[in-house]
């Protein structure tokens, strides 16, 4: 029997948590949309002027962090995001196990968003352009990652369906053996606001690259207060 395996490098940074919101949805919301999160329709940006930051300190000194700001501007939206994900920094040995110099790994994102409504109110439309960077010791990958987003909104049943194509780009690095390639992914989502309860739900299903199902998400957030919100989620 043979076996051939064709290893890739992977990019964990982007199912990675980042935004404090979106983990307490469970993963799911992505028309409802939050900055500091790589899971995103980029159509569902907020339509008001908004500073975002947040922290997520993880055991073994994993710490993800970022911020970001939208800005309306007429009929469009705009946002840029900085987000910085950090693994730590590592005691370094050679093949014979004999300590060498500290290092570090740690994965940064500078995002742009824009989203615009069309002339047909009940339609709108996005897209988020990403610098990212990997490094772990010296080694280090640059990549340009890009997504786009429709949401569509459904007067009769108050409610929102959406469609977007994530992390599609290329990846640079000096060196081959590591190009790895971007996690892609094609995401359908729902949104929609209960008759009787003070809630929005959230429907999400993530296919991969090669249109494969991959996950459901699944959640909801609901308004107790003028500054206080109930969110929970999961995913199978």
């Amino acid at each position: 029997q043979f076996n051939f395996v064709f290893p890739k490098t992977s990019f964990p940074g982007f199912k990675a948590w980042l935004s404090p919101y979106r983990m307490a949805l469970g993963g799911s919301g992505y028309l409802s949309f939050s900055p500091l999160s790589n899971r995103n329709n980029p159509a569902s940006l907020k339509s008001k002027k908004t500073f975002y930051s947040g922290l997520i300190r993880y055991p073994s000194s994993i710490m993800g962090q970022g911020l970001a700001i939208t800005l309306p501007r007429r009929q469009r939206i705009i946002g840029l995001t900085v987000q910085n994900l950090s693994y730590g920094t590592f005691r370094g040995y050679n093949s014979e196990s004999v300590p060498t110099e500290k290092y570090s790994s740690s994965d940064t994102w500078i995002t742009f968003y824009n989203s615009k409504r069309s002339t047909w109110d009940d339609l709108k439309y996005g897209f988020a352009v990403s610098w990212f960077k990997s490094h772990l010791a010296k080694n280090q990958i640059n990549a340009i990652a890009f997504s786009l987003g429709l949401q569509f909104y459904i007067k009769p049943l108050d409610a929102n369906l959406g469609i977007s194509l994530n992390n599609q780009g290329k990846v640079f690095t000096k060196n081959s053996n590591n190009m790895g390639e971007l996690p892609k992914e094609i995401v359908i989502s729902s949104s929609k606001k209960l008759m009787y309860l003070p809630m929005q739900i959230f429907f999400d299903g993530v296919f991969n690259s090669d249109y494969k199902f991959e996950n459901l998400n699944f959640g909801g957030k609901a308004q107790i207060g003028t500054n206080l919100e109930f969110m929970w989620g999961s995913s199978l």
